[in-house]
């Protein structure tokens, strides 16, 4: 963008989370922001990290996190989320400090858009006075499943006989129990805790859905429904080819 003579530049940080189905829609998010004028930025775990050549022009740092491929088997992935927000919570601020000082003066961070498992990201960008947005990777049906365990959990439903997998959900029809993310007999309170902390959008400043009108329009409207109910103003906005949706608070 140029202002008066000067080109004003916008750098947009994208923290993913460390799984494929995760980095590749932050990713392409970030190829859309480039396209539109942003400067990107990639902070990201050690483990299972963005390969840099794929995007030339995208800035990697690194957040040394020291995971490998045996701290996620054997059913461990939960304490490795939330290990890993815990472990990168402490270097954040310190990657963020390295990226203000290589800014020029016209430079400035934009915001920070962050994977909603990685939510320590949030709290940082409000010590720092940095709008943030919470990348949702999944589909927005997802997220209504998720809702409604806190439900169930609050009714007394969780967890469930396995004879009840087949049977509909209050008030979500046409979804069974067996539809619902459900989590293993044994870890419903460590699932509960990191679904809770991943679905807490209150200093957000939007949510960016990896969706499609056409193929959730319901879902979307009920979502548009939802923020009208709580009195937050709602926008979506089409995202380029990938079908992401972005939700204002």
């Amino acid at each position: 963008m140029e202002k008066e003579g000067k080109r004003c530049l916008r750098r947009v940080v994208l923290v993913p989370a460390p799984f494929q189905g995760h980095i590749n829609p932050m990713l392409q998010l970030g190829s859309i922001l480039h396209s539109n004028g942003f400067s990107i930025t990639v902070v990201h775990a050690q483990y299972n990290s963005p390969d840099p050549s794929t995007h030339p022009d995208f800035s990697f740092i690194p957040l040394p996190d020291s995971s490998t491929d045996q701290t996620i088997i054997g059913g461990q992935s939960l304490d490795f989320v939330l290990e890993l927000n815990a472990k990168c919570k402490a270097r954040f601020p310190e990657c963020l400090a390295q990226v203000m000082t290589q800014l020029g003066s016209d430079d400035r961070i934009a915001c920070i858009i962050h994977d909603d498992f990685m939510f320590f990201s949030q709290e940082t960008a409000k010590d720092l006075k940095i709008p943030s947005i919470v990348l949702r990777t999944t589909s927005a049906s997802n997220f209504f499943a998720r809702d409604a365990l806190f439900q169930l959990k609050a009714e007394g439903h969780l967890p469930f006989p396995e004879n009840r997998l087949q049977d509909p959900v209050p008030e979500l029809y046409p979804l069974r129990y067996k539809d619902l993310p459900l989590p293993p007999l044994g870890i419903v309170e460590k699932v509960m805790q990191l679904l809770s902390k991943a679905s807490n959008f209150e200093t957000s400043s939007a949510i960016i859905n990896n969706t499609i009108d056409c193929l959730e329009n319901s879902s979307l409207e009920e979502c548009a429904a939802e923020a009208v109910e709580k009195e937050v103003p709602t926008k979506w906005v089409p995202m380029g080819f990938t079908g992401m949706g972005l939700h204002r608070n």
